[in-house]
């Protein structure tokens, strides 16, 4: 789980215009989780979009490793202090450490999906959650 704080929080903010993307944004991710669930992360790595999803590599790549659920998380929030993204960018770059710690702590996909749609605010969320009820799948 990612701690906020205040500068955190300032960098998440995003025009409501580039937020409508984020259930796209999810869905994708999601296909990943669903297959690491199925086949597992050595071999999902391979076939991760790697420009479209940098944290999410680099956090399966720490998982790879094998090392401990707080090493991860100790490791991406210095990725994410790091950053000099904000806005659309930082919302996505969030999303993909809150899966990576998902996936660390073992996880169900529909555990991970839940934890994800409030980054796309609340009436995203509803109607994400809604369309996984509605195909079967959270």
């Amino acid at each position: 789980m990612i701690y906020w704080n205040r500068d955190l929080a300032a960098r998440l903010k995003c025009p409501e215009k580039e937020k409508q993307q984020l259930p796209i944004f999810i869905k994708k991710l999601m296909v990943y989780v669903e297959k690491i669930h199925e086949i597992g992360v050595p071999a999902t790595i391979p076939n991760v979009e790697r420009p479209l999803f940098p944290y999410f590599y680099q956090g399966l790549s720490l998982i790879m490793d094998n090392l401990s659920t707080e090493a991860i998380e100790e490791i991406m929030a210095v990725y994410l202090s790091v950053s000099q993204e904000s806005g659309f960018q930082f919302l996505k770059q969030c999303i993909e450490t809150e899966v990576v710690l998902s996936l660390a702590s073992g996880d169900t996909p529909e555990f991970t999906f839940r934890k994800i749609v409030p980054y796309a605010g609340i009436d995203q969320a509803d109607w994400l959650i809604q369309s996984a009820a509605n195909m079967g799948t959270a």
